[in-house]
């Protein structure tokens, strides 16, 4: 009988490396399309870097919008709920892993959300990740 092991992949993959986000403002990123095909899980990776000038008038959050059709559409801002909300913080860097299941994700996009409202203030953002597959033996 044939037995599955999941195997990680050896290095991150970059979804998207110190994308800025200034002045004030809700500000707002999404990235490109993410495929999950050919796997059965993946970590996804969060770093933020505050400025100096970041004080804590609104926190950074990322939602993980599915995909809803093969037009491709994507979950609506308000459809898709918050994955990860980020710890705000002052001239520093904060991270976070989530957990994702291909079962539970095919196609989707990140949204990434900063509610900032300080003049001068920056939150530098990176996002990786790692994928696992499944090897039959």
């Amino acid at each position: 009988m044939a037995e599955g092991t999941i195997k990680w992949d050896d290095t991150w993959t970059a979804i998207a490396t110190g994308v800025a986000l200034t002045t004030g403002g809700d500000i707002q990123d999404v990235s490109a399309a993410i495929d999950m095909a050919d796997h059965v899980q993946a970590l996804l990776s969060v770093s933020v870097a505050y400025s100096n000038h970041a004080k804590a008038t609104a926190g950074f959050s990322i939602r993980v919008r599915r995909e809803v059709d093969d037009t491709p559409n994507y979950e609506t801002e308000q459809g898709a709920a918050v994955a990860i909300e980020m710890p705000f913080t002052q001239n520093a860097t904060e991270a976070k892993a989530i957990g994702l299941s291909g079962n539970d994700f095919d196609k989707f996009v990140l949204q990434m959300d900063w509610g900032n409202t300080t003049a001068n203030a920056v939150a530098t953002y990176t996002t990786k990740i790692l994928y696992a597959s499944m090897d039959i033996s």
